[in-house]
């Protein structure tokens, strides 16, 4: 059976759905919240955030969607 992967990235978290690609019915989902949360008040070398802006840290959004995508795939292998 021919399966997609869907990845979303939100504001805290990273979401991936594992879909049958033939009728699109949802076979499962997880999320994960990012490692570093949201990055509002300044980034992780000191400098300050302006006012409601809200940043994640790049390297959650590789290891975070690695570690979603690794429990669906081991879910349903």
């Amino acid at each position: 059976m021919p399966y997609a992967i869907g990845i979303d990235f939100g504001t805290e978290s990273v979401r991936v759905l594992l879909v049958d690609a033939a009728d699109g019915r949802i076979i499962d989902q997880q999320s994960r919240n990012y490692r570093h949360g949201v990055l509002d008040r300044e980034l992780p070398n000191g400098v300050k955030l302006p006012p409601d802006y809200a940043f994640q840290h790049p390297q959650d959004w590789l290891d975070d969607s690695f570690a979603a995508c690794r429990a669906v795939l081991k879910r349903n292998a």
